[in-house]
């Protein structure tokens, strides 16, 4: 019985265990940056330093290396975080080193001030419809300067010097547009274009990319296909039956969640096949 008390009482040293203040889920914007903090604060503990690479702490944290950078810049902005960038003696290029700072006192300002339950569930909400609502206006201008870039506009008939007369060139361009009747899509398992279906699953790849790990996009994702799509389903081919039931289990979260920001839909559910 000895024994066991022993092992238990060592099991309660606090270099076994993470210890997140509130105001750091409070004030972290997304899940990833929560992660990493958390993933810091275990290498580092509360004494210590950080200074793994970059591509080792994303590895550490399960994140891409841009989304690690990102996340490392708003800790940082944050005061979550300390430290600085530099190349120590005998090492080949400079690493953060990056330490926890007591945020003890912050942490018994930022609960008090946030007592109700109710208010810190409504200041997550909040966050989440705000970045949703940044990403959702980046991707509709990303979305207008390509559809900017590739529309052809009619060009207005132009007037000559002489008398505001139309010249014969732009007035035959202006009437020929005018008439001319846009060839119907080609339609693939639903109201989208192949060329669409090709375009809306490239930049959700984009996104996803930086969502996790290289290894396990390559594994799970890369090669996918988005075959048909309509208001209410996304139908995904994926390379075999591991990759169904894996990102079925496993990545139909964040795909469903990506696929309905980059789509302009909010209700799409994905459906894996191979």
């Amino acid at each position: 019985m000895s024994e066991t008390n022993e092992l238990q009482d060592r099991s309660g040293d606090k270099k076994y265990f993470i210890q997140i203040p509130q105001i750091v889920w409070g004030l972290c914007q997304d899940t990833y940056e929560l992660v990493l903090w958390a993933t810091i604060k275990m290498i580092a503990g509360e004494k210590s330093e950080c200074f793994l690479s970059t591509r080792q702490l994303a590895d550490a944290a399960m994140m891409s290396m841009g989304k690690t950078s990102e996340c490392r810049r708003q800790l940082l902005r944050l005061g979550f975080l300390e430290g600085e960038k530099r190349q120590d003696p005998g090492y080949p290029q400079p690493v953060w080193h990056l330490i926890i700072p007591d945020l003890w006192e912050r942490n018994l300002v930022w609960r008090k001030q946030h007592d109700s339950l109710l208010e810190r569930i409504e200041i997550k909400r909040k966050q989440k419809d705000v970045k949703w609502a940044r990403g959702h206006d980046k991707r509709e201008k990303e979305r207008e300067r390509k559809k900017s870039l590739h529309s052809v506009k009619a060009k207005e008939p132009s007037h000559c010097e002489e008398g505001y007369a139309h010249c014969e060139e732009g007035y035959a361009h202006s009437e020929t547009k005018k008439n001319h009747k846009e060839e119907p899509k080609e339609e693939r398992g639903g109201p989208f274009s192949e060329k669409s279906l090709v375009s809306t699953w490239k930049s959700a790849l984009q996104e996803l990319e930086l969502q996790m790990t290289r290894g396990t996009f390559t594994r799970w994702l890369a090669g996918s296909e988005l075959v048909s799509l309509t208001d209410s389903q996304a139908t995904i081919q994926v390379r075999d039956g591991y990759a169904v039931d894996w990102c079925a289990s496993r990545l139909r979260v964040p795909i469903e969640r990506t696929l309905n920001d980059v789509a302009g839909n909010g209700d799409l559910v994905v459906k894996f096949v191979v």
